[in-house]
């Protein structure tokens, strides 16, 4: 303290102005840091779980746009419709492995890798053992086999792949908020 009081003003103030620089700096360099770790919960959420959850919402969507395909082929059993609705049904298909490929390809907690997994099973089961044999029965004029299956094999493994899809987008919702709270603590 004796040694600022030898000091001229000027350089007293010129070392009071070093040290507000430097605390400045020190307060610029942790603020800048915090924009960094938040800039990078942003991007996870986004990267991590919006996209996937615009893909599973999407998916969703088709899975029910199927559903209801098969109950207008069901409902207006003549050979042009079905032949349309099964080119429909096909598209749809073809868009939700795409969607479900995408989704599979971010990256993935361990729980919602064991979750997608159970997922993928339910909906291929849904597919291949629920949508398309109703279509097939239909195209070759069996109603009444297509209305079995549909009872008996599309209602129940499409209800068991919607709640698989449901519990992914919670698990898509949790984790968009676990983020949230880690961004609050910085």
């Amino acid at each position: 303290m004796n040694a600022l009081k030898q000091l001229r003003i000027g350089s007293r103030l010129g070392v009071a102005f070093t040290a507000v620089l430097l605390l400045m700096v020190i307060v610029a360099a942790v603020g800048v840091r915090g924009i960094f770790r938040v800039s990078a919960g942003l991007e996870t959420v986004y990267r991590d779980r919006t996209v996937p959850l615009a893909q599973l919402g999407e998916l969703n969507n088709l899975s029910t746009r199927n559903r209801l395909i098969i109950v207008e082929m069901l409902r207006s059993p003549g050979f042009e419709e079905i032949k349309r609705r099964n080119e429909e049904l096909a598209g749809n298909l073809k868009r939700g492995q795409q969607l479900l490929d995408g989704y599979l390809a971010s990256r993935l907690t361990e729980d919602e890798k064991a979750l997608a997994q159970r997922f993928v099973a339910a909906r291929k089961a849904f597919i291949e053992e629920g949508l398309l044999p109703v279509g097939t029965a239909l195209s070759t004029g069996g109603m009444s086999t297509a209305l079995q299956i549909y009872e008996e094999k599309t209602l129940p493994l499409g209800t068991k792949a919607r709640e698989l899809s449901d519990q992914l987008v919670k698990l898509q919702v949790d984790e968009a908020a676990a983020e949230f709270e880690r961004a609050q603590t910085t």
